[in-house]
């Protein structure tokens, strides 16, 4: 009894896991009602409130580091939240859920993540080219000093933490594997059903048949 109430009592000092919710700033999770880990239902993290998001400018602050959360670009400002949940926090990435639970993130969520991811890197590419043709050996405002921009430091930093492409790949896998499967199913339930349905076409037949030979052999004469 007393080894009960120990377990019990470290269970209930456990305190809940807390669970990344959002990535890129879009929702990574549909229903999880029902899931525990370490014993708890996880407690998802908090998002950038829609009120600050919608104040941010269309373009990066120029100093990064003397601005206020409002002045940065609102992709700019979800990854500083997303950075200091995984870097600081310590929250769970979704690939705990994936390999524990195979719980994966909404297919919404995936297609809305690869666009996120391809859109950044390939702006950042663009104005990494630009830079470099048109450099004059200055830093230029909102870099770390190696030409590395903080928006794309973040990116790296997220990507790393949650290891978000081959995330989505092994997801996706894994729901075309089940498709397959299904469409396996469902095609030989049809051609079951088809078969069962030739053998009863079969059955009547032949008891048709039967029934008028014993019509005809009623009407021979004795």
């Amino acid at each position: 009894a007393a080894g009960a109430v120990s377990t019990s009592t470290t269970a209930a000092a456990t305190p809940a896991v807390l669970l990344l919710r959002t990535l890129f700033g879009f929702e990574l999770w549909g229903n999880l009602d029902g899931l525990e880990l370490c014993g708890h239902a996880p407690t998802l993290s908090s998002v950038v409130p829609a009120s600050m998001l919608s104040t941010c400018p269309a373009m990066v602050c120029p100093e990064p580091l003397a601005c206020f959360p409002e002045a940065f670009k609102r992709s700019s400002l979800v990854l500083i939240w997303e950075w200091f949940l995984l870097e600081v926090v310590g929250a769970v990435t979704p690939g705990v859920l994936w390999t524990t639970v195979q719980e994966p993130i909404a297919r919404r969520a995936r297609f809305q993540i690869r666009g996120a991811l391809a859109s950044l890197q390939q702006v950042h590419s663009l104005a990494r080219e630009e830079e470099i043709g048109g450099s004059d050996g200055s830093d230029g405002g909102g870099t770390n000093g190696n030409g590395k921009s903080l928006e794309v430091a973040l990116v790296e930093s997220v990507v790393a933490h949650t290891q978000i492409s081959q995330l989505l790949d092994e997801m996706d896998a894994v729901d075309e594997a089940r498709r397959a499967a299904a469409a396996r199913q469902a095609e030989a339930w049809r051609i079951e059903r088809e078969a069962a349905q030739t053998r009863r076409r079969i059955e009547v037949e032949a008891r048709l048949r039967e029934r008028e030979l014993e019509r005809e052999r009623e009407r021979e004469p004795a």
